[in-house]
């Protein structure tokens, strides 16, 4: 049940009454029926039954003789309490098998809500071309500035661009067109501006720091890269639904003039 295993007792439960649950109540189910094993429930209730057979059975023998019909009214009261009694500890036991399972069910919500806000937070960074200060701390948070001394001059790679100091101006992820690794450990950036260019990144100037350099650049290219695709595909879905509300429109208006 959940990620947890239980070994033991067997619970018989009804596939097809399974069926007709959501997977949340099937839990609930479970896990109530789970704590009265807990609570050995099923234990006293299979100690209890045999006596209580062989006890219908003295009150039959007395209920039979006029000399013991006296004790049997007698005994079939004292049965009535006990019935009572019973009662009042089978509901107890139902309240705990249910605040049992209650429990169980929240521990279980809590770790889903736990692990969606963890993803929630690590897939926000992939949805953001940051457009104010929210959404860039959110960015930075996962994508800080990185920088990397070598022998050419110092790298510089944060969430939108590359920095070098052997370039003339900032490489912007928006306009790489592709990377190129070269087995010579020559990077080269293919770009888009104005027309197609390339820069070229020497890796070797940065030693030990070479796999980081590859490892960093490629990953907050990537991350921009599926930023990009993210709000391109919410700016046609936006289009897309006011495509609709404005057909919406456009039919009613028609309909009106020709029930004009």
């Amino acid at each position: 049940m959940g990620d947890k295993l239980y070994n033991g007792r067997t619970l018989d439960v009804s596939l097809a009454l399974l069926q007709q649950f959501q997977g949340v109540e099937a839990d609930a189910v479970l896990a109530h029926e789970m704590a009265h094993f807990s609570g050995n429930d099923t234990l006293y209730s299979k100690k209890t039954a045999p006596l209580l057979m062989r006890y219908n059975n003295y009150l039959q023998g007395l209920y039979k003789s006029s000399i013991s019909l006296p004790i049997f009214y007698f005994m079939l009261c004292f049965r009535g309490l006990f019935e009572l009694s019973i009662g009042k500890l089978s509901r107890d036991r139902e309240f705990r098998a249910d605040r049992i399972a209650a429990e169980l069910e929240r521990q279980q919500w809590d770790i889903f809500e736990a692990r969606f806000r963890d993803f929630h937070e690590r897939t926000l960074p992939y949805r953001f071309l940051p457009e104010n200060e929210h959404e860039r701390a959110i960015v930075e948070k996962a994508f800080p500035e990185v920088r990397f001394n070598g022998s050419e001059g110092l790298l510089v790679i944060d969430y939108e661009k590359i920095v070098f100091d052997q370039w003339s101006q900032p490489l912007f992820f928006r306009d790489v067109a592709s990377f190129t690794l070269y087995d010579d450990d020559r990077l080269q950036i293919t770009y888009d501006r104005e027309d197609i260019g390339s820069e070229w990144i020497q890796l070797k100037s940065f030693g030990a720091d070479q796999p980081a350099v590859v490892e960093a650049t490629a990953n907050y290219r990537a991350r921009f890269a599926a930023a990009a695709e993210h709000q391109k595909h919410r700016e046609q879905t936006k289009v897309s639904e006011q495509t609709k509300v404005s057909g919406v429109f456009v039919l009613e208006s028609e309909d009106k003039r020709a029930h004009g």
